[in-house]
């Protein structure tokens, strides 16, 4: 099972996705446990059987947010966090040329 990260097209067809697995998920949960520095990273997270969207509005937030998530494990030896981190850091960029919500679906 993976939660789904999903940016589709006006006819809500998928244009872009990536899967976070769980445990790249518990990684990432656990860094960002005891801060309050991503916001918007938790509560997308915050359900990994739920659903939740970003929306254009917060996705530059967002890509902030998750270059700073990118720091924390830029020195670790954990590369599916940090191949996940890139992929998402993609995503999100799509979404903001393309003016794209992202949504989040749990499996």
């Amino acid at each position: 099972m993976a939660l789904d990260i999903l940016v589709n097209d006006l006819h809500d067809d998928i244009e872009k996705s990536i899967s976070l697995y769980l445990d790249e998920y518990d990684k990432i949960m656990e860094c960002i446990e005891n801060t309050n520095d991503f916001k918007l990273i938790r509560s997308a997270l915050s359900d990994y059987y739920g659903e939740h969207e970003i929306y254009i509005d917060d996705l530059e937030d967002l890509y902030k947010e998750t270059l700073k998530l990118k720091e924390e494990f830029g020195s670790s030896h954990l590369n599916e966090v940090v191949r996940f981190i890139d992929d998402f850091l993609g995503i999100i960029g799509y979404a903001v040329k393309f003016r794209r919500t992202i949504k989040f679906i749990g499996d």
